[in-house]
């Protein structure tokens, strides 16, 4: 800074006065600037260079800490020589009084408190440190937090730190009206105890933010019980309240993340419905699975695999296949690198893991359709059957010889409609050869295209049975096994 160029200067006079010897007995400071003034001039008006004419010597302020070279060094309306004890450090924050624009660290401005309207030329305004007196007739002591001594902080009397008592206000100079619970923003957190810091960053003080970190979630929720006696709630011990903390839990997850839809009025997330908000749970959706593990690589924008707007740790079902997450969670069937749980096909084996879940219902285990332990997405032969799921024409109902009358694709065995006219084979009068108008001119209830022309009245046909491709009794032969395929499905 410029004023450097005045510190070889001023220390080579302070260095000449302390080797000086018996006549530096005699040196006083008179006026206080920082500079004695010795025998045998004596003149305060002449102990040093004042470069920025506030009242104290460059040298003096270069000792102490403010600027020689800016008369007013912390911008809060008040000369340097005119702040009270300038070159003490009151509130002990390694900053001398001259250089502290709240020297008794009360949320109110020195040049507020002292009652200034008008600012020094030489402050800036930009910095924020001045407040013009709202009531000059009346003023507090800047050197003394609780001017009443009534046991609550002028600032915290004086909340809009205007130097007016306003409406709804204390007034720092009656000590009948302090009131240590005092709880300006009603969140169960006394004023004292929040203060006038904003660590969020959205101009409003602790005392008076309902959400003081900024996280989504009510400082009256984080605080814990809403009881001011007891401490407030430390989730992960980590020595910062969670009212103060944006990861509660300390889970790499923000609270932010974990608070839901960020609406104060509402009580934040509880995924698995334990009574433990998101916030407080490292296992927010209780599959089993870390928050941290869940979050991704990004835990301030957290992974949603399904895309569904619930990020994963929040969700029971991350991939959205209607298997939970807690019966998939802590294996790689297939070996591809992707954790059953968030992948699609957890076997690898073609079929989608939501066609071989069974249902969509979440609470029960999976099917396993061979009941051998293995439930079928991660089987890759679900019916134990021989043939491969991605191959199987009937991929829970055993039929190694995969017949599929109608070609359709899918085995006679689970196939409710053999010969692929249309008709349900329960409904069908010639389930085993198409005949979608269901003709039957001898009302017999089977099929004319059973018999290959119509039957007359009384007489049986036995064609149907060879066009199947068998004798009379071996299409009830197949219909029984298929009404036997189909219960097993059930």
């Amino acid at each position: 800074m410029a004023w450097l160029r005045f510190f070889t200067g001023a220390a080579l006079s302070l260095g000449l006065l302390l080797a000086s010897g018996p006549a530096r007995a005699q040196c006083v400071d008179t006026d206080g600037d920082g500079c004695e003034e010795c025998p045998p001039a004596r003149d305060p008006a002449d102990d040093g260079p004042d470069a920025d004419m506030d009242g104290l010597c460059d040298a003096g302020e270069i000792a102490a800490g403010t600027d020689p070279m800016d008369a007013d060094t912390d911008d809060d309306g008040v000369r340097d020589g005119d702040e009270p004890a300038w070159s003490e450090d009151t509130d002990m924050d390694g900053a001398p009084n001259a250089a502290d624009p709240d020297a008794d660290d009360d949320g109110l401005f020195d040049g507020t408190e002292l009652g200034v309207e008008t600012p020094d030329d030489a402050t800036d305004g930009a910095a924020g440190f001045f407040v013009a007196d709202a009531d000059p007739t009346t003023t507090t002591d800047p050197l003394v937090a609780d001017t009443d001594m009534g046991g609550v902080p002028d600032g915290f009397e004086d909340r809009n730190g205007d130097g007016a008592v306003d409406e709804g206000e204390g007034d720092p100079n009656d000590a009948a009206d302090d009131d240590p619970a005092a709880d300006a923003d009603m969140d169960g957190l006394p004023d004292l105890l929040e203060g006038f810091a904003d660590p969020d960053g959205d101009d409003l003080p602790n005392a008076l933010d309902p959400d003081s970190d900024g996280d989504g979630i009510a400082d009256a929720e984080e605080e814990g019980d809403g009881d001011p006696a007891t401490a407030p709630v430390d989730t992960d011990g980590d020595g910062v309240p969670d009212w103060l903390d944006e990861d509660s839990d300390g889970d790499g997850v923000p609270d932010a993340e974990e608070a839901g839809d960020g609406d104060l009025e509402t009580p934040a997330r509880d995924s698995d419905e334990d009574g433990v908000a998101d916030f407080r749970e490292e296992d927010s959706d209780g599959d089993g699975l870390s928050d941290a593990e869940e979050a991704g690589a990004d835990p301030s924008a957290p992974r949603d695999t399904d895309g569904d707007g619930l990020p994963d740790f929040a969700d029971p079902d991350a991939d959205g296949d209607g298997i939970a997450d807690v019966d998939e969670a802590g294996a790689d069937t297939d070996g591809d690198g992707t954790p059953d749980h968030l992948d699609e096909d957890a076997d690898g084996d073609g079929v989608f893991d939501r066609e071989e879940a069974g249902d969509d219902d979440l609470a029960p285990p999976p099917v396993s359709s061979d009941r051998d332990g293995l439930p079928d997405f991660r089987d890759p032969d679900s019916d134990a059957d021989g043939v491969p799921d991605a191959t199987d024409n009937c991929r829970i109902v055993p039929n190694r010889d995969q017949l599929d009358l109608d070609g359709n694709g899918a085995g006679d065995v689970c196939d409710g409609d053999l010969d692929g006219d249309g008709w349900a084979d329960e409904d069908d009068n010639c389930p085993f050869v198409p005949n979608a108008d269901q003709a039957d001119e001898d009302g017999d209830g089977q099929g004319d295209a059973c018999t290959g022309e119509p039957e007359e009245p009384g007489v049986s046909g036995g064609s149907a049975d060879c066009a199947a491709g068998g004798s009379p009794g071996s299409g009830a032969a197949l219909l029984a096994l298929v009404a036997l395929a189909l219960r097993r499905r059930r």
